[in-house]
């Protein structure tokens, strides 16, 4: 049994980890029904199937051998979803899957058709000797009409090669580069269109080329934001300053506040100048009573010391 592999399914196919490349070549692809693309309801399949498929016979000087785990397949089959091979449409006893990107096309090929038999007749052998000198001239028409066309890619197939386009665009411009499988399930959920694809496109630029002027004036700037954060908190919504001030501006407004504020009246010094008056009356009213007799004053002792 033979298939080939269209140029969509080589394009998915590239990137992708050994096990899951091998696991859709050598145990899923071959045995596709063509008539639906899906695979495991004619032919039923299981994990144990595909383990057994995937088999590695022990070789002198090679460590890996035997059959995957089920574990490392589940992970296998769910990286062919999401990079769009496979779909997985499986119950609860029977492992379903569709190949996605496949050409379904019929494996019976156009039979041609007999040659006509030819009666005996009462001819002469001149005539005989005619139709035999021609006979293969006569050649059939091709059955156009049943000619097999090639599939066209579903809508949803299209649909996930744009977006996988979309985003390698967007990780390339991206300058912080953390996290990218993450960021790619962000990108899948928020399914940017064409015109809101653009929009971020443009923001993104003109946000990287408004840090770079501000780190040319010396300005200072928070750090970039993960990719999956700016995803979800829609940052290509956020408005930029009007315009960037130099580092010897922001000096001079600096130097201007703090003028301001020199200028500002002293409200110590003004209450100091309002309770002077009323501390005043009251060293005055205290001489003028009899309370100033009980009061020691240490001039009067250094006079009387230096007297003796």
């Amino acid at each position: 049994m033979y298939f080939r592999i269209n140029p969509q399914e080589q394009s998915a196919l590239k990137g992708l980890p050994h096990l899951a490349r091998l696991t859709y070549l050598e145990a899923i692809r071959p045995y596709m029904d063509y008539a639906t693309g899906i695979v495991g309801i004619k032919r039923g399949i299981s994990y144990q199937s595909l383990r057994e498929e995937l088999y590695v016979e022990p070789h002198t000087g090679y460590t890996q051998s035997g059959s995957p785990s089920k574990q490392q397949l589940r992970r296998a089959i769910q990286t062919l979803a999401r990079s769009g091979l496979i779909s997985i449409q499986s119950n609860d006893k029977k492992l379903i899957l569709k190949c996605e990107l496949a050409l379904q096309e019929n494996c019976g090929q156009n039979k041609p058709g007999t040659n006509p038999t030819y009666k005996a007749g009462t001819n002469t052998a001149r005539e005989n000797n005619y139709q035999t000198r021609h006979y293969d001239t006569n050649t059939q028409k091709p059955d156009i009409a049943n000619t097999v066309q090639p599939g066209i890619p579903l809508v949803s197939d299209i649909n996930n090669i744009f977006l996988s386009d979309a985003f390698e665009k967007f990780w390339q411009l991206y300058p912080v580069k953390f996290s990218k499988q993450k960021a790619w399930e962000a990108f899948q959920m928020l399914t940017p269109s064409d015109d809101l694809f653009q929009k971020i496109m443009a923001a993104l630029n003109k946000q990287c080329a408004y840090r770079a002027e501000a780190a040319k004036h010396g300005q200072w700037m928070p750090n970039w934001k993960n990719a999956v954060n700016w995803l979800t908190q829609a940052c290509w919504q956020d408005e930029l300053p009007a315009q960037i001030l130099p580092a010897e501006k922001i000096g001079e407004s600096n130097a201007t506040r703090q003028r301001h504020i020199d200028a500002k009246p002293n409200t110590t010094n003004a209450l100091w100048e309002y309770c002077k008056d009323a501390v005043s009356c009251s060293e005055e009213s205290s001489t003028n009573t009899g309370a100033s007799n009980n009061i020691f004053s240490i001039d009067k002792y250094k006079q009387k010391q230096r007297a003796y």
